[in-house]
């Protein structure tokens, strides 16, 4: 999973249902610093599919597409290793705690 993978996949989540694949665009523009266009996406959003990481919407719109646990899974654990990463070793971060909200968030639990 790519950096742009994992960030397409936390936006999907967090997104409420109105953005659309523009707002979608947008929000990951942002995250970025950069121009991400729909098409850009929507490339991103196939290669999900074929891995299985993402089941589709039938309007092929990836706004609406959902996560499957197996994508959860490696979103989780790249997650927890740019935890590590950020705390570059020092422990002053606590893993496990940051790694099981990002997991309880990815799955939708409050």
């Amino acid at each position: 999973m790519s950096v742009f993978d994992l960030a397409l996949v936390t936006a999907i989540t967090r997104s409420p249902p109105h953005l659309g694949d523009e707002g979608l665009a947008a929000c990951l523009a942002d995250w970025f610093l950069q121009p991400v266009t729909v098409p850009e996406i929507r490339l991103a959003m196939d290669g999900l599919v074929a891995r299985g990481w993402l089941t589709p919407s039938p309007n092929r719109t990836v706004h609406e597409c959902i996560p499957t646990m197996e994508c959860v899974d490696h979103a989780t654990t790249l997650y927890g290793g740019c935890i590590r990463m950020l705390d570059r070793g020092m422990g002053l971060l606590n893993v496990r705690l940051l790694s099981n909200l990002f997991d309880r968030y990815l799955k939708g639990d409050s």
